[in-house]
């Protein structure tokens, strides 16, 4: 496991801090509730809401759900996210079953 380091201001490092987290609609970095604390940047309205709707708790993707997301990020890294896609547009990839 990698040791990821503050890429903005050097304020802190995470063990781990690029793996990938997903509730099944949202993806992000294991890194990001750092960089929201050191920062103060915000989140999308649509997480927010969506996490409190879910109790703030991760729901279990279904291993079906899990290949998706897993081919959905590869495809991320190895041709770049399809603008038409992001934010807010259904990739087609997880089911809303959340």
């Amino acid at each position: 496991m990698e040791q990821t380091v503050d890429l903005v201001g050097a304020k802190f490092s995470v063990a781990g801090g690029s793996a990938i987290q997903t509730d099944g609609e949202f993806f992000w970095r294991m890194d990001t509730a750092d960089y929201i604390d050191a920062y103060r940047v915000s989140l999308p309205d649509e997480f927010l809401l969506r996490r409190l709707e879910a109790g703030w708790d991760r729901r279990v993707l279904t291993r079906q759900e899990m290949v998706d997301a897993d081919r959905l990020i590869a495809d991320f890294y190895r041709e770049g996210l399809d603008d038409n896609l992001w934010p807010g547009q259904d990739s087609g990839c997880l089911s809303d079953n959340a």
